[in-house]
């Protein structure tokens, strides 16, 4: 027969085992996006600042209570000059990148800018082809393609 002691023993004990089970499963989805950043750090770096070359990341840590993660790029650009630039990634309980914000950088042109500029230009040139624009579902992902978004699918 329970008693109202044992009730409350295991009330507790499964509390805690929940809890623990949460936080572990927490710590697998900041495991996972971690892993995909840092194996993935060269290209998130082309598609940030195309012209430089990966020194090296530093992590930064996790946003406080929000599933986040902060990196900084340092690099070299192509004349030499040493950069750097710092992404936040957003990501779900299993360690998909959901979305990045952009940090400081020390660079001459925003991040992502000069990628955008030539997504820009293969989207005019599948805009402007006859045979394509007959496919609705292609010209809704046209419209929607920046670097930015590209990078978060590579990286889910």
């Amino acid at each position: 027969m329970f008693t109202q002691r044992k009730h409350l023993i295991l009330t507790a004990v499964v509390t805690l085992a929940s809890g623990l089970i949460s936080q572990a499963r927490a710590d697998e989805g900041l495991a996972s996006a971690r892993e995909k950043v840092e194996t993935k750090d060269k290209t998130i770096l082309f598609f940030m600042h195309p012209t430089c070359t990966l020194d090296s990341t530093k992590y930064l840590g996790q946003s406080a209570g929000q599933n986040s993660i902060g990196y900084t790029f340092y690099c070299t650009g192509a004349a030499g000059g040493k950069w750097e630039s710092t992404l936040y990634f957003s990501y779900d309980a299993q360690g998909s990148i959901t979305r990045i914000d952009n940090g400081y950088t020390s660079t001459w042109t925003g991040q992502f800018t000069a990628a955008n500029l030539v997504i820009s230009v293969v989207k005019d040139w599948i805009k402007n082809n006859e045979s394509l624009k007959k496919n609705a579902l292609l010209m809704a992902a046209v419209d929607r393609a920046d670097a930015r978004g590209i990078l978060v699918v590579l990286l889910k």
